[in-house]
């Protein structure tokens, strides 16, 4: 799903809370952020590659397992070491 959608790309379903949501915000921007069950899955997968790292997996492989680029899986593993996460 992409980060950027119109109502009409939503369900038919959802008609009726973005009508509801109209009625107190028209014509803005509006952030929705991820649930947290999202935000958990992403913590345990960045938990999981961090501790492959620490085994010794090559980043290649690391990104591979987990469908990202080398790049991201490079990021993920700084933004752990800079919050301290060995």
């Amino acid at each position: 799903m992409s980060s950027s959608m119109s109502a009409n790309d939503l369900p038919e379903e959802c008609r009726e809370a973005i009508e509801t949501i109209q009625q107190h915000f028209s014509g803005g921007l509006l952030y929705i952020p991820k649930s947290q069950k999202t935000s958990t899955k992403t913590a345990d997968r960045n938990r999981r590659i961090m501790a492959m790292r620490r085994e010794g997996v090559p980043v290649t492989i690391i990104a591979q397992t987990f469908g990202l680029s080398r790049e991201r899986v490079h990021k993920i593993i700084v933004q752990l070491r800079d919050l301290g996460v060995r």
